[in-house]
């Protein structure tokens, strides 16, 4: 396995105001989708927020993959397929 370099201080940064923002996001978050009328702007859900904060990470991630640097995700552990039992 090659050596990858060290991960960019940019990206170490980018992805702490990230968890900061969307800390803030979910925490601020209704359960559901809501819309503002006065405004007439979409209120995002808990479930936007963190999906858009995944979606975050997650490009960090392939950016850090894609140029050979250590990612800032850990990885993912390997699923096995469920077998189901079969009498006999």
């Amino acid at each position: 396995m090659a050596d990858l370099l060290p991960t960019p201080k940019k990206v170490l940064k980018l992805a702490d105001e990230a968890e900061d923002k969307y800390l803030d996001a979910l925490a601020n978050a209704p359960l559901k989708r809501g819309w503002n009328r006065t405004f007439g702007i979409s209120i995002p859900s808990k479930n936007d927020a963190l999906r858009e904060y995944n979606s975050t990470m997650r490009g960090l991630q392939e950016f850090c993959e894609s140029r050979g640097y250590e990612g800032i995700l850990k990885p993912e552990k390997e699923e096995k397929a469920v077998q189901r039992i079969r009498e006999e």
